[in-house]
């Protein structure tokens, strides 16, 4: 299969792809625009078009996200609000509230990254890798005496730190 060419702004999209525009600006997800777009297949074969449709429309999307007013500086700070995201949690004790405290969302912060780069088309096509890894397949026996050692020693490091070494 060769690769998939981006089509430039001058040329005029089908009906489908400018509905496939507009429902993945609103969604952020490609399988999704391509169903309210109504191409027709599974679930499998609709990702795999909507994938196609974001490496192909890359141009009508950046295009469309700044006539909806989603250009760099209006994601810019719905991010940065996004990125301070907290969450309040509870602590109680045979059924009252003792304590509570504000704590960081990671979850919320990592999505909001995570759309953005999506968006925005910032992900490469596919991750090149380079180097080499050396897998070490082990035994029931082998993965009990390593964890073994790691406790001995963890023990021993304890013992040193108590001894002021």
């Amino acid at each position: 299969m060769g690769k998939i060419k981006e089509k430039p702004l001058g040329e005029p999209l089908s009906l489908k792809q400018k509905l496939w525009v507009d429902a993945y600006v609103e969604t952020g997800n490609a399988t999704a625009a391509a169903r309210t777009a109504k191409y027709k297949g599974t679930n499998g074969s609709l990702g795999v078009i909507g994938c196609e449709n974001l490496k192909r429309l890359k141009a009508f999307i950046r295009k469309k996200l700044d006539e909806t007013s989603l250009n760099d500086e209006r994601v810019d700070i719905v991010l940065s609000s996004a990125l301070e995201a907290k969450e309040t949690k509870f602590f109680q004790h045979e059924g009252k509230v003792i304590s509570r405290r504000n704590i960081t969302n990671w979850a919320v912060r990592l999505r909001a990254v995570d759309m953005y780069n999506r968006i925005k088309a910032r992900y490469q096509d596919s991750l090149r890798l380079s180097g080499t890894m050396d897998l070490i397949e082990m035994d029931e026996k082998q993965k009990a005496r390593t964890r073994r050692q790691a406790q001995i020693d963890a023990r021993m490091e304890i013992e040193r730190s108590y001894r002021g070494e």
